[in-house]
């Protein structure tokens, strides 16, 4: 399979990164307000939230569900944890993301592979101030030589997401490191935790750079 993008996106099915087998389903769409979609077991404390994150919480579940409709696998609730990261069902893994004018679920069968993280940005949102905390001094360089800021930060938003359902524990950005060299995605670990280093090892990357968004998968077979 790959992605379906829902009528109303600021970008297309084409523009998005692939996951190299087909057991997969990726759905896109604008933010929109489907609160009303959510399952019970979705809804404490979404009242009280600001109607900006209501519509992008909601618009992620509801694009999860429409992959697991096509996936073949009963909609089912995507509880969270007290990080806000979300609970994937047992028969599915996947990832959630979602920018000002985009969300996106990406889900694939249980056992098809370890983990799979998936992050969407608007380009433009990161700025040099913040640099220091996101940006090793290779990756600062490369910055300096032309290459996204937006991309980079995609690539390691993607690639926490991959690591952090099998290590729970919180990697700062610049333990990470991505390179882009002649179109090829690399990731190294720069810090001590032997488990970060051992899946580092076996990470995959595929990003996409677009006029309006960088969009980044990371995924452990």
């Amino acid at each position: 399979m790959s992605w379906k993008v829902e009528p109303g996106a600021s970008l297309t099915a084409e523009d998005l990164p692939l996951l190299p087998f087909s057991d997969w389903r990726g759905v896109a769409g604008p933010v929109v307000d489907a609160t009303i979609a959510l399952l019970p077991e979705e809804q404490s404390g979404v009242s009280g939230w600001a109607g900006k994150r209501q519509r992008e919480f909601s618009s992620g579940r509801l694009y999860a569900r429409r992959a697991m409709q096509d996936l073949d696998v009963t909609a089912q609730p995507i509880r969270r944890k007290e990080n806000r990261a979300p609970i994937w069902p047992a028969d599915v893994s996947g990832s959630l993301t979602h920018c000002d004018d985009i969300a996106a679920a990406v889900l694939c069968r249980r056992g098809v592979l370890r983990s799979v993280g998936l992050d969407i940005e608007c380009r433009g949102r990161i700025h040099e101030e913040l640099y220091r905390g996101l940006f090793t001094t290779k990756e600062q360089a490369s910055i300096r030589a032309g290459v996204s800021t937006t991309l980079l930060f995609a690539v390691k938003e993607a690639i926490y997401k991959a690591l952090h359902p099998l290590t729970a524990t919180f990697i700062d950005f610049p333990k990470m490191e991505v390179a882009l060299l002649r179109g090829n995605l690399t990731a190294c670990y720069l810090g001590d935790m032997q488990v970060v280093h051992a899946l580092m090892s076996e990470l995959q990357l595929e990003a996409r750079l677009l006029e309006r968004h960088a969009a980044a998968l990371a995924w452990i077979p």
